[in-house]
C-alpha cells in the first residue's frame, strides 16, 4: 500500500508539471514550424541552425513523452483489490494514468499534424540527433502510433468505460475529491479528462479520416457499454486495469538503459562517500534512448551532493546565518536536517528529475542510473559553500522544467537549480547558450567551463565509466580523468 500510495504522490506531481508545461512546447513547435516552412520550401534545404532548433523543440517534446510514459508504466501496471484505502489509491492511480494517455496521444498527434504536409521537416524530425540520444524514425514512430486503427478505438473505450464507472461508483469518486490533502488536484484533473479526450479523439479523427469516430461510438454502443458495465460491477478496479492497458498497448517501446549500466562495487559506493563533500556536484550520463528527463550530451545530469546530516552540521550548514537578501523557505530548517528521501534511503544528494526538485540518495542513482560519472568541487570559501548549500535546499519543492527556459526561474531543469545558487560565487561567471529559443546551461557547458579554465573554478575530484572488461566501474583521477572527458567531448562536439 505505501509503495503504490508513494507512487501515486510522486507521478500527481509530475503529471501536474507535464500538463502545465506540454502545451507551451506543442504551441512552440507550431509557432516556429509555421515560420520556417516557407523558408524551407523556397530555398530547398534547412540549414544548420534549424536543424538545431528541430533537436531542441524534439528533445523538449520526447522528455514529455518520456514522462508521460513513465507514470503509466510506473502505476498503469498496478492492479489491485482489497480494503478501502487500496481503491482510493487506485482509482487516484488509474486517473493518472488515463490523463497521461490521453495527453501522451494527443501530444504524438498534434506533432504528427504540424508536420503531416512539409517532406523537409518530416525529414529533419526522423533525423538521428546523437547529443540528444534520440534515434532516426522518430517522427515515424509517432506516426504509427496515432495511425494505429486500434488506437481511437482504445481511446474511446477507455472512455466509455471511465463515464460508466464514475456513474456506478459515485461515492468513490466523491471520496477522491473531498479528500482533505489531495482533493483540488484530483478533483482538476477530473474535470479535465473530458477535454482531454476530445482533444485527442478529435485529432485522431482528422488523421485517420472522417466517419471513422462515429463508426466506432456506434459500434461501442452496441457491443460494448453493456459488458463494460458488468464488469464494473464485478470487478470495477480489474475493469480500470483492462482500459488502460488496451489503450496503451504497444505505445512507445522504448529502449531500457539499464541493459548498459555500470556495475559500483560497496567498496567504490563506500570510498566514493569518502572524498565527497557537501558542496560537491555530481554529473552522470545514463545510456539508452530518453533514460530520464535530463540534459543532452557527455553528462546529461548534474545534482548536488549534500551528504548526511552530520556532513552537513560539519561544514557548517546548521550554524551560518540566513542571509536577509536571499528568501528563506518556511521548511528549510527542517530540510536541512532531512535524513531520508520519500522512500526511506539516505537523502545525500539534491537533485531536479520530472517530479521535480527533491532529495535523493547517491547509492540508489548509482544502483539504476549511472553510465558514466564525474565530481566537481567548487572552489569556494566556506562562507560561500554555505550559501551555496542553503539557497540549493531553497529550490526543495519547485517543479521541473522540461522546456530548459533559463530566464523562468519558477521551474527547475537540474542544472539551473546549480547554476541558480553557485554562479557569482569565487568569480564563477557561467554563460548561457541559446538553444531552441530559450537560454540554458547543460552540464557539458560546466565541464568545458571547468576545461577552459583549469584549476581556477573546479577541482575534478573523480571520473567513472565501464572499465576494460564487463560492466564494472573504473575510477579515474586527475589529468587522465581530464584527458577522457576531452575525447568524450570532442566525439560529439
Amino acid at each position: 500500500m505505501k509503495s503504490l500510495d508513494l507512487a501515486v504522490q510522486t507521478n500527481q506531481v509530475t503529471l501536474s508539471s507535464l500538463l502545465s508545461q506540454l502545451d507551451e512546447i506543442l504551441s512552440n513547435v507550431d509557432q516556429r514550424h509555421a515560420g520556417y516552412q516557407k523558408k524551407w520550401d523556397q530555398r530547398g534545404f534547412i540549414n544548420a541552425r534549424e536543424f538545431d532548433e528541430i533537436e531542441s523543440l524534439l528533445f523538449q517534446f520526447s522528455k514529455c513523452h518520456y514522462g508521460l510514459t513513465e507514470i503509466t508504466r510506473s502505476v498503469g501496471g498496478r492492479e489491485v483489490v482489497g480494503e478501502p484505502a487500496w481503491k482510493l489509491a487506485e482509482l487516484r492511480a488509474h486517473l493518472l494514468v488515463m490523463a497521461a494517455q490521453y495527453e501522451l496521444v494527443y501530444g504524438c498527434a498534434r506533432i504528427v499534424d504540424t508536420f503531416a504536409n512539409d517532406a523537409l521537416g518530416k525529414a529533419a524530425m526522423n533525423s538521428a540527433y546523437v547529443r540528444s540520444d534520440i534515434p532516426a524514425g522518430q517522427y515515424n514512430s509517432w506516426k504509427r502510433e496515432v495511425m494505429n486503427s486500434k488506437r481511437l478505438r482504445h481511446v474511446h473505450e477507455s472512455w466509455r468505460l471511465h463515464q460508466l464507472d464514475e456513474k456506478q461508483n459515485p461515492e468513490l469518486y466523491q471520496q477522491i475529491r473531498n479528500d482533505a490533502e489531495t482533493g483540488a488536484e484530483y478533483s482538476k484533473l477530473l474535470d479535465g479528462l473530458p477535454g482531454q479526450y476530445e482533444n485527442a479523439v478529435s485529432l485522431l479523427s482528422k488523421l485517420q479520416g472522417k466517419g471513422v469516430l462515429s463508426g466506432i461510438v456506434e459500434e461501442v454502443e452496441q457491443t460494448k457499454v453493456a459488458g463494460f458495465s458488468r464488469k464494473l460491477a464485478a470487478d470495477s478496479a480489474g475493469a480500470r486495469y483492462s482500459a488502460r492497458s488496451r489503450v496503451f498497448k504497444d505505445v512507445s517501446r522504448l529502449k531500457d538503459p539499464r541493459a548498459k549500466l555500470i556495475s559500483f562495487s560497496d567498496q567504490q559506493k563506500s570510498d566514493l562517500h569518502g572524498v565527497l563533500e557537501p558542496g560537491d556536484i555530481v554529473m552522470t550520463y545514463t545510456a539508452g534512448y530518453m533514460s530520464n528527463v535530463f540534459i543532452p550530451g557527455v553528462f546529461k545530469h548534474g545534482m548536488t551532493y549534500i551528504g548526511e546530516p552530520a556532513d552537513r552540521q560539519k561544514v557548517g550548514l546548521y550554524d551560518v546565518t540566513y542571509p536577509a537578501w536571499m528568501k528563506k523557505p518556511n521548511q528549510l530548517d527542517s530540510w536541512l536536517r532531512e535524513p531520508q528521501t520519500l522512500s526511506g534511503e539516505p537523502a545525500t544528494v539534491i537533485e531536479a528529475v520530472a517530479e521535480g526538485v527533491k532529495f535523493s540518495s547517491l547509492d540508489h542513482i548509482l544502483d539504476t542510473h549511472v553510465n558514466r560519472l564525474c565530481v566537481l568541487r567548487p572552489k569556494l570559501t566556506d562562507y560561500e559553500r554555505q550559501l551555496f548549500l542553503l539557497k540549493t535546499f531553497s529550490y526543495l519543492g519547485y517543479p521541473y522544467d522540461f522546456i530548459f527556459d533559463f530566464s523562468d526561474a519558477s521551474r527547475q531543469v537540474c542544472t539551473e537549480v546549480i547554476y541558480r545558487s553557485l554562479d557569482g560565487k569565487a568569480d564563477l561567471d557561467f554563460k548561457l547558450t541559446k538553444r531552441g529559443g530559450h537560454l540554458t546551461l547543460t552540464a557539458d557547458d560546466m565541464m568545458i567551463y571547468h576545461l577552459e579554465n583549469p584549476g581556477k573554478h573546479f577541482e575534478l575530484v573523480a571520473y567513472a565509466e565501464k572499465g576494460a572488461s564487463g560492466n564494472d566501474a573504473q575510477f579515474s583521477y586527475g589529468e587522465e580523468a581530464e584527458r577522457r572527458i576531452r575525447e568524450l567531448l570532442d566525439e560529439i562536439d
